[in-house]
This record gives C-alpha cells, structure tokens and sequence, in this order.
C-alpha cells in the first residue's frame, strides 16, 4: 500500500503503492481481483526511519479488469492518520504467459499535518518461467511541491509451501529500499500470512501481516 509525500512519513505508503500490492510486497502487481470478489489486508511494519505502523486495506473488483481499494494506516509513534484511495485498471489479462499491464491512480490524505497527493503508477508484470517479474514507473504529486517519480522492480518465485520475493523501489529524494519477503496460504479459504524484511539508508525495516479473499 503508497504515494503520499516519498519518504516522509514511513516506508511503504511512502514510495508507491505497496499498500496495495500482493502483501508482503511493496510494489504494485497488474493482477486484480474477479468480478465481484475482492480481498482484504492487515499489517502491522516498522519503517526505516523507526515509525511503527498499522495498516487495513479492503479491495473490491466491481467490473472486470477494474479494481477499487482503500488504505487506512496509523502511525502510533509520532502519531500520524493516513488514508488513501486507489484505482487500478488492468489493461490487458494475463493470457498465454505474456506481459500483461495495469494503470493506477490513487489520492491520499494525511491528518497531522494535513497534507494531500495524487499518484499515477504505470505497472506490468510477466510471467518468466516459474516466477514472475514486476515493474513500476511513476510519480507521486504533493498538494506543494515538485513531483517525485518513482521505480521499482521485484521477482516473485514459488518455493513451496511459500512464495518469495526480493523487490528494489527508489524515488527522488528518497533512499532506496531494498526488500525480501515470503508468504503462504494457511485455510482452504485463502486465509494468507505473510512477511518481509528489508533495509534503507542502512536501517532495517520490516512487516507482517494477513490477507483473507472474501
């Protein structure tokens, strides 16, 4: 799950819309949801810059190929609200192990200090073999100020019972991330636990969380 002001409130809601990527990772994937299904995730993370945040993303697919997710996140250090809501059109569906690419458009709002943004993030992701590879290009605009593009690359790999992934986000005036993560699926119902560990400007960040389809 994110977009709002890189790097100045905590790590992922800060360089693109991990909140609302496949947990554990923070970067966006093209998938979506079917019609009339969606999901919903609960993490709690420490961030780089030592904030300690709870976050609760529903997302829903009201038509197909079209997604629709909120974000609410809660900073208990310092302490900060932020909430956000998000697009995502899938372009073209996965068909015959090719690329296939998604659009997202988000707006964001924090409280204390009340600050807004908007986002735009172009995303493909590929099927290679037994993984797959994501991508994302995009900028984030704050009410004031420049705007701040941002990139991110990550590979996914099945390694059952789990599924991994190392994942790299940079945007302009911001440290990179550097990201790992694991995930696996508990229930017949798709109840999911996940986590990932990760390091920026030499400081360790980390997450953990759950995701249940509905």
């Amino acid at each position: 799950m994110s977009w709002l002001r890189p790097l100045a409130l905590w790590g992922a809601l800060r360089l693109g819309p991990a909140a609302q990527a496949g947990r554990p990772l923070l970067i966006e994937d093209a998938g979506v949801n079917e019609p009339g299904s969606g999901h919903v995730e609960a993490w709690f993370e420490r961030t780089a810059d030592g904030n300690r945040v709870w976050t609760v993303s529903p997302a829903y697919a009201p038509l197909p190929q079209l997604e629709i997710a909120a974000a609410l996140a809660h900073a208990g250090q310092a302490p900060h609200t932020l909430g956000r809501l998000q697009v995502k059109w899938q372009i073209n569906p996965p068909q015959d192990e090719r690329c296939f690419h998604a659009l997202v458009l988000a707006a964001a709002h924090e409280r204390r200090p009340s600050a807004s943004s908007q986002a735009f993030n172009a995303v493909m992701s590929c099927p290679i073999g037994p993984g797959a590879l994501h991508l994302n290009a995009g900028a984030n605009w704050p009410a004031q100020g420049r705007a701040a593009p941002f990139v991110g690359v990550a590979w996914e790999q099945p390694l059952r019972p789990v599924t991994a992934h190392i994942e790299w986000l940079a945007a302009r005036r911001a440290r990179p991330v550097f990201n790992l993560g694991l995930r696996t699926t508990l229930t017949a119902g798709g109840l999911q636990l996940d986590g990932s560990i990760g390091r920026s400007g030499g400081r360790t960040l980390f997450s953990v969380g759950i995701k249940q389809p509905f």
